[in-house]
């Protein structure tokens, strides 16, 4: 089979859904890219799970470069991010096209994330430290720690709904009906963070006026908030239960 074949299946398969049916960060880039690899991994082989290696090397070269206090190593870690969550794409593309899935797979997906998702954290709350004034560094790591903290709650119980959706045979999400609401769920989003926010850092690393931390501590807030609001309604689904 040739690229164009398979570039062709590709587009039939999964087409472009519409802008509120995607993550955010795959109306740019990431999506776009993440097809374009998956018909070359297809093509060549490639393995759903040697995609997801890439996707684990890539967020860890990221992180290392992105907490190096140098402008240059910020901008190739923010490009091994972007590559990080294009593996992301490709690697559930190409298991759905070649029907190559495997509970192994789906485990080491999972241990990707808790791999990489820390790491990327640590490096932005790195990158913030050399930011700020050392008279703020204590309130900064204090918001650092209860996101990472709700990050990987957050994570866990999404998967958890996801398990339960995949035993009760239901969708374990229901697509946004507007653009307002589609906004507010893409804002507790782990990729929408990286792929749209981490160039924001960037730019103001280079300036040095401090302004992405203000928005860091309001997206903080709504997150923590979000983060708490979904945890009781998950426990008490288990009380009901």
């Amino acid at each position: 089979m040739n690229s164009k074949e398979i570039k062709k299946l590709m587009k039939l398969q999964y087409g472009k859904p519409k802008f509120t049916d995607n993550i955010l960060a795959d109306n740019f880039p990431c999506g776009d890219l993440g097809r374009i690899f998956s018909v070359w991994f297809i093509k060549h082989n490639v393995t759903p799970n040697n995609i997801t290696m890439l996707m684990i090397a890539f967020g860890i070269i990221g992180s290392i470069l992105f907490a190096i206090p140098s402008l240059p190593c910020k901008i190739l870690g923010y490009l091994c991010w972007i590559m990080w969550y294009t593996m992301d794409n490709s690697d559930g593309q190409v298991a759905r096209y070649t029907k190559n899935f495997s509970r192994y797979g789906t485990q080491m997906d999972f241990m990707a994330h808790l791999i990489d998702h820390p790491l990327m954290n640590i490096a932005i709350w790195l990158t913030f430290i050399q930011i700020v004034k050392p008279d703020d560094i204590m309130l900064l790591s204090l918001f650092s720690i209860m996101v990472i903290s709700c990050e990987m709650l957050l994570r866990n119980i999404t998967s958890f709904q996801f398990q339960m959706a995949k035993e009760e045979k239901t969708s374990h999400a229901k697509n946004p009906q507007n653009i307002f609401k589609y906004l507010l769920i893409q804002l507790t989003l782990f990729p929408n963070i990286i792929v749209l926010f981490s160039w924001i850092i960037i730019v103001d690393y280079w300036l040095r006026i401090g302004f992405s931390i203000y928005i860091f501590y309001g997206w903080a807030v709504y997150f923590i908030l979000c983060t708490l609001r979904t945890t009781m309604i998950t426990l008490m689904h288990f009380y009901r239960s």
